[in-house]
């Protein structure tokens, strides 16, 4: 069992969401289709205000095309400041932001991988968390905290 705490920057998790993004077609395949649906939304909106297709499609081309920056600025605005503690066992994390406390089981994970600066644990609901190195005690703790997450998401996906 491992007991981490940290105090999150909004880079920590933009970094997260950017790594995530390069590695993973699937994340990238998840983003972009909301972004095309947030598109088609806008789209049909503009279509109902300014009664013209081009426009419409036009704005909804815009949006989709910068809608992986926004949501990476709207994650680092959203990011929480408070302090946080995790506790990482077997059956899952137990997680608390401030007074916000949280059980998540390792089936919820699709995948945890480290950078030279963090850890980044994917959920399969693309939420992720992102654990800076300034979260452990030493880099073989890193290490070690990282192996035995990823046995416990590949163990869960056996059950």
């Amino acid at each position: 069992m491992f007991e981490i705490r940290y105090t999150a920057q909004p880079i920590d998790v933009r970094t997260g969401y950017w790594q995530s993004w390069y590695m993973f077609p699937s994340y990238r395949i998840r983003i972009i289709g909301m972004g095309i649906i947030t598109a088609l939304a806008f789209g049909i909106l503009t279509l109902t205000l300014f009664r013209s297709i081009m426009t419409s499609v036009l704005i909804g081309i815009i949006i989709a095309v910068i809608y992986p920056a926004i949501l990476s600025i709207l994650i680092g605005i959203t990011t929480k400041k408070s302090q946080r503690q995790m506790i990482i066992g077997a059956t899952g994390i137990s997680t608390t932001i401030g007074k916000s406390h949280g059980e998540l089981t390792w089936d919820r994970y699709a995948r945890v991988f480290a950078t030279d600066t963090h850890i980044i644990i994917v959920g399969k609901n693309l939420n992720l968390f992102t654990i800076p190195n300034r979260a452990y005690k030493s880099s073989e703790e890193k290490s070690k905290c990282l192996e035995a997450m990823q046995s416990y998401i590949a163990a869960s996906c056996k059950i």
